[in-house]
């Protein structure tokens, strides 16, 4: 977008008077200037504490695989394996490099017995979970995918949101053993898929097997 472009978008905000309508206008004018990313957002049954009971309703969620099929779209690969994408041999270099340091820290590690052979294919991810303060000082969970080896630029381009949980909202108990429980089976279930049997993207021409 042009400066001019962003000095528009600027002045709109800046019109907004009334603050119950900020959260609406700002995704009206995200989706109208074309700046949203095209994303798969899926769901999970997670209970869910709500008006003093317990109900189980679908709880939003990105998944890996789909933040894998939009990068690979969007940058080749280049934001998951230090700023080289799919066309460029430097990532499988990238690749194995970790995986020869990586060894040295877990050497047990299950990559090393399903993948020890192609590891120059396989995309280190991290999975973050924490904790903080959001509005009027409650909590909330703020779950992400971190790339292992990332592109260089801002924190936004190597951490990926999976899931966003406030804390009044757990249904068992101050952990929320019950909700967190959820959210993580549907997250590593996806997680296992993509480690046994790897993903593929046809976008431009580029497909990569593994992801671990």
């Amino acid at each position: 977008m042009t400066y001019q472009g962003w000095s528009n978008v600027l002045m709109q905000i800046a019109s907004w008077q009334n603050p119950a309508h900020w959260s609406r206008n700002l995704h009206a004018l995200i989706c109208r200037w074309n700046l949203s990313l095209p994303i798969s957002i899926g769901s999970v049954q997670c209970p869910c504490f709500f008006q003093g009971k317990t109900s189980v309703i679908p709880w939003p969620i990105i998944l890996l695989s789909s933040w894998i099929k939009t990068i690979f779209k969007k940058t080749r690969g280049s934001l998951l394996m230090n700023g080289f994408d799919v066309d460029d041999e430097q990532h499988e270099l990238q690749l194995s490099s970790f995986w020869q340091l990586y060894k040295y820290v877990v050497p047990n590690h299950p990559v090393f017995s399903t993948h020890g052979n192609r590891l120059h294919r396989v995309i280190p991810m991290y999975y973050h979970g924490d904790e903080g303060r959001g509005k009027l000082r409650r909590p909330v969970l703020i779950t992400s995918y971190v790339a292992g080896l990332p592109a260089r630029g801002h924190s936004f381009l190597s951490r990926f949101l999976a899931a966003v949980f406030p804390g009044e909202r757990y249904a068992v108990g101050p952990d929320g053993v019950e909700t967190l429980q959820a959210l993580h089976q549907a997250l590593s279930q996806d997680l296992l898929n993509l480690f046994s049997n790897g993903f593929d993207v046809t976008a431009s021409e580029c497909t990569m097997r593994d992801v671990a």
